[in-house]
């Protein structure tokens, strides 16, 4: 189950499903609303649930409504652009229970900073990656969209489980709504 905590985004990619800004948006889930929905995924048997966003690092209850899912028996997965994971917030990600960290990346440093509309984007990334990795969490560079990007991004193999790069194109943005109905 992907679930998208909040369109809140400290990036501004112009690629962006969820039409995410460096704002507060009204109308997202409470900490006890996200932690009867993690009830509810729980008892229909929800094996894993990716928390994606935005960033879902942006919310402040994140790590709370993560362990609360792990301590409901699902799998907790983090989909991240990485910039607000440092050495601290790597060991608060592992606390919390997160299985796997993928972090996006849609190309290398110049080709990634001005599709995430952001200067230091890439290197704030990699930055993110090295503590997931020092951190001991299994994770992955994720890029998004064109095929360019899996063939230009050429990325240290240090930074990947066993040194070895797991890539993931992960273009499918999430369905919502009326979408998921059976």
């Amino acid at each position: 189950m992907v679930w998208s905590v909040t369109r809140r985004c400290n990036l501004h990619c112009g690629h962006c499903y969820a039409d995410s800004h460096d704002r507060e948006y009204p109308g997202e889930l409470s900490t006890g609303e996200g932690e009867r929905l993690l009830a509810d995924l729980a008892s229909f048997g929800v094996p894993t649930v990716l928390f994606s966003g935005g960033e879902p690092l942006l919310r402040p209850d994140v790590l709370e409504l993560a362990a609360r899912a792990g301590e409901l028996g699902m799998r907790t997965v983090l989909s991240t652009n990485g910039t607000r994971i440092d050495a601290a917030k790597a060991g608060e990600l592992g606390r919390a229970g997160f299985s796997y960290v993928g972090v996006s990346l849609d190309g290398l440093d110049s080709t990634n900073d001005k599709l995430r509309g952001s200067r230091g984007a890439f290197e704030a990334a990699l930055g993110g990656i090295r503590a997931a990795r020092d951190a001991g969490l299994p994770r992955a560079a994720r890029p998004r969209g064109a095929r360019r990007a899996l063939r230009a991004l050429r990325v240290p193999r240090g930074l990947w489980r066993q040194s070895r790069p797991r890539l993931r194109d992960q273009w499918r943005p999430p369905r919502r709504g009326s979408e998921l109905s059976v």
